[in-house]
């Protein structure tokens, strides 16, 4: 028997060891996955709502699918990603541990019972591996635990008890059920090699069930029924690093035996051995994460998650670090645009084309969540529409920010019974209800909406005809639909001028700025536009002034062009003109001078 003093030390040992691998956990996955954390959140849109939870119980692995997504809506708000994930973790290793004492009681190897789950962590770093994969490891953790308590039962009893369990398992989860199997067969074969054997029938079982699952459709394909794959998109097919945390989850079984048959009891041992399996898991954790992690990707999804969250002065604090992707940058024009800057700033920044400031469509969700976003920021609500839809429809769980989206989008354009039903469904959403709420007040309300400054302006970018409303006519006719319309919302010419001056497309600079400003939607041509028609029509000043182009702009070309032949002469770089001139169109014209 322990003394009293032993058992306190003993307890003190495993609450000390648990509170450090949580706190370590905890830091380590909000400084890897803060924003993944809310990328997941915007992949699903949560409805409490019983013919939807219906729905998606029902399925094969439906129970895992629900609780995950339960979970899920709160990572919108911070470090709750972190925080819930941490807890699931500390849930799962409980269990596990729980189960694998009966091998080995020596707290000293509770770290090694977070092992899978840290593994696991790893594996959601890549946005298309699910979240609900991580809640069936800790369902496994759990039968895993119901089975051992059996273990004093008579062979067959227990042998029906498995049965049950992992079909049950299979049922609630999925694949993991599979998983489960080899941990029972692998336990019996420990505890009692001559009878083990019997337990390869929980396998066979799940070897049935999901062969049947596959034959009625329920299920995809056997990598789903048997596999990891049950857990990522249907695109990716996982690797072999994909089945770690499941072959090591097996693996602790004869570790902790080997363990057992040590003398493991001694305080000091325990304590050993706890502190350095604690110390292994943040290293291992940082070192297969750091090779593992999509950088490009996570900046990515940090942008992704400023705009939904409308910090665009963060997505321009960080312009300097999103010129390796087109992605990245429509965004930084996006945020320039929204803060009114976006002609006025946009040769701060390493672009040299109009793929910079809009991206020809590709078949890729966020490039239709992205264009969805700069189509409504232009005005062209049609579009905005239509891109709104596609992206929420790619995702197969739903989109928060492209509803709110398309609810906007058909309150602007009257089609208030359309917005209503999407406001319906959103009010049943946990995070997003008030919101959707706050909506109702413009359904068949024309006042309220053309007196919003944001619906009303927006309101005022329709075409006064029909036939132009569902805009596909390329980015210079779209924007100039909507500057014709209402030239107040300057954002549309924005994007068209900061598309002809990265591409120096001149043959649209100059028929664009005198249909425009002889049409009267232009008082004052915008400053980045003057510099454009003093480049195309340097040889005929006159022509500049027709514009009202001032003396003043003009003599500061003239100074441009005797900088640049003085620098030319002297056989110096272009990037000395950078402090003076580097924010206009003639040095951009300068530094890119091969001609389109």
């Amino acid at each position: 028997m322990k003394s009293f003093p032993t058992k306190i030390v003993s307890l003190g040992g495993r609450v000390l060891l648990v509170a450090v691998i949580a706190i370590l956990l905890f830091i380590l996955l909000q400084s890897t996955q803060e924003f993944t954390y809310f990328y997941r959140e915007q992949n699903q849109l949560f409805i409490w709502d019983m013919p939807h939870l219906t729905k998606m119980l029902l399925p094969i692995g439906g129970c895992c699918k629900a609780l995950s997504q339960m979970l899920v809506q709160f990572f919108v708000l911070p470090k709750m990603g972190a925080l819930i994930t941490t807890l699931v973790c500390l849930t799962g290793a409980h269990f596990l541990w729980c189960a694998l004492k009966n091998l080995c009681n020596s707290w000293g190897l509770i770290p090694a019972c977070f092992l899978p789950f840290f593994i696991y962590n790893i594996y959601l770093m890549d946005h298309f591996v699910k979240y609900e994969g991580l809640l069936a490891l800790c369902f496994l953790a759990v039968f895993f635990w119901i089975f051992t308590l059996l273990k004093n039962l008579q062979v067959y009893i227990k042998l029906a008890g498995a049965c049950v369990l992992v079909l049950l398992l299979f049922y609630l989860a999925g694949s993991i059920a599979m998983l489960l199997a080899g941990c029972m067969l692998v336990f019996e074969l420990i505890r009692q090699p001559k009878k083990g054997m019997l337990f390869a029938l929980p396998g066979v079982l799940v070897l049935v069930a999901g062969a049947l699952a596959v034959g009625r459709a329920w299920l995809i394909d056997y990598p789903f029924a048997y596999g990891m794959q049950h857990y990522t998109e249907y695109y990716f097919e996982p690797t072999g690093f994909y089945t770690l945390a499941w072959a090591v989850t097996i693996a602790l079984i004869p570790i902790f035996w080997l363990f057992g048959k040590l003398n493991l009891q001694k305080i000091w041992v325990q304590a050993a051995l706890g502190i350095a399996l604690v110390a292994v898991l943040p290293f291992m954790y940082n070192t297969m994460g750091n090779s593992h992690q999509d950088r490009d990707m996570y900046s990515l999804e940090r942008i992704v998650h400023y705009a939904n969250t409308e910090q665009w002065d963060e997505i321009i604090a960080q312009g300097h670090t999103t010129t390796n992707n087109y992605i990245s940058l429509n965004y930084l024009n996006l945020a320039l645009s929204k803060k009114g800057q976006l002609l006025e700033k946009l040769f701060q920044y390493a672009q040299n084309s109009s793929q910079a400031v809009f991206l020809d469509y590709q078949q890729f969700t966020d490039i239709g969540v992205l264009r969805a976003r700069q189509y409504y920021q232009m005005g062209v609500i049609g579009a905005a529409q239509m891109n709104a839809v596609s992206a929420k429809m790619s995702m197969a769980e739903g989109c928060p920010s492209m509803q709110q989206l398309i609810i906007k989008d058909y309150i602007i354009t009257g089609r208030y019974n359309i917005a209503e039903k999407y406001i319906n469904e959103l009010e049943k959403s946990w995070y997003y209800a008030d919101w959707a709420k706050s909506m109702r007040q413009y359904l068949y309300n024309d006042k309220a909406v053309e007196a919003d400054p944001e619906l009303g302006m927006k309101r005022r970018d329709l075409p006064k005809d029909n036939e132009s409303f569902a805009i596909y006519a390329g980015i210079y006719n779209d924007t100039q639909t909507v500057m014709s319309a209402n030239p107040e919302d300057t954002a549309a010419a924005d994007y068209a001028i900061a598309c002809m001056l990265l591409d120096k497309n001149f043959n649209y600079i100059v028929p664009f700025t005198k249909y425009n400003f002889e049409n009267g939607y232009w008082k004052e041509l915008p400053l980045r536009l003057q510099e454009a028609i003093l480049t195309a029509q340097e040889q005929n000043m006159d022509f500049a002034r027709e514009f009202g182009i001032s003396e003043e702009m003009i003599e500061r070309f003239a100074q441009f062009r005797k900088d640049a032949l003085n620098l030319r002469h002297s056989g110096g770089s272009v990037n000395q003109l950078a402090a003076r001139w580097g924010d206009t169109f003639w040095y951009y014209m300068l530094k890119n001078n091969k001609s389109k």
